[in-house]
């Protein structure tokens, strides 16, 4: 849905239109803000050289939006500081957020993807056993007509067999409590994360191609547009120096990295080398 476009204006003009914009009478954002009916009146009116933080802070919060926004010092209304009462926040999750103890890009992309929302709604269902209890109360029936089912066929001998294999038959209809969900819940979340990794920029190509050309400077390196035979005769050690260097400029690939390629390199490569008991 495209954001509206907000024109500069006063207090008088943010008050009048968001409360127009919300379908509510002044009586009616009186009762929900607290604000003075009366005192509404003259903020609309352009009747009001100050208002009261106090009624600035509460109009600002019924509409969701910045004190500066209602007094028209930005065209932007979202509101940038939040109570984490407001905001549904424990303190530990607070915390967690201020601290750095979680990755906050992270935690804005999942929160701004609108799957994600709806995964936050199913993964709420999950921790309070709304499906769950639904099914076990449909396993509980399961249970109870297949101790029925039997009771009938210890009474009628001659019904014995059938009840048994109704019984078989009902309690396999019982349904595991939370797999289904936390098959759902695994799949809606690596779905919502591989549709926010297509939308984010990828430096794989750019990745690829740096190691590409370190890899080939490397080897005109030592071979000066000879034979690639020349390498054989080169020691491991000279090769990873040359090859550290070409690779300097590329930060994705870090030391550890550098060094597990090398390590693959030299592996294929002794299986090149003569065996001298050949």
């Amino acid at each position: 849905m495209k954001e509206k476009t907000w024109l500069p204006g006063n207090i008088s003009d943010r008050v009048r239109d968001l409360r127009e914009e919300w379908g509510l009478t002044r009586k009616e954002l009186a009762q929900r803000s607290g604000v003075d009916e009366s005192l509404l009146g003259r903020i609309e009116n352009n009747k009001i050289r100050k208002i009261q933080d106090d009624a600035l802070t509460k109009l600002a919060k019924i509409f969701c939006v910045s004190t500066d926004f209602l007094l028209g010092l930005t065209d932007i209304p979202d509101r940038k500081n939040y109570d984490i009462e407001e905001l549904g926040l424990s303190v530990q999750a607070a915390r967690n957020l201020y601290t750095g103890a979680v990755n906050t890009q992270v935690v804005n992309l999942l929160l701004g993807d609108p799957r994600f929302a709806v995964l936050t709604n199913r993964i709420a269902d999950f921790f309070d056993d709304t499906m769950a209890a639904g099914y076990a109360a449909q396993n509980q029936l399961y249970t109870s007509v297949s101790s029925l089912v039997g009771r009938i066929g210890k009474e009628k001998p001659e019904m014995k067999s059938a009840a048994k294999k109704t019984g078989n038959i009902v309690r396999s209809m019982r349904k595991p409590l939370y797999d289904t969900e936390l098959a759902q819940i695994q799949k809606g979340f690596m779905d919502t994360i591989k549709q926010i990794k297509k939308e984010l920029p990828s430096r794989v190509d750019t990745s690829e191609k740096l190691t590409k050309d370190a890899f080939d400077m490397t080897i005109e390196h030592f071979t000066k547009g000879g034979e690639a035979a020349q390498l054989i005769a080169v020691s491991e050690e000279e090769f990873a120096e040359q090859f550290k260097l070409c690779l300097a400029g590329l930060p994705e690939v870090t030391e550890q990295l550098t060094d597990d390629l090398l390590s693959s390199f030299f592996a294929i490569a002794r299986l090149m080398r003569p065996n001298k008991n050949e």
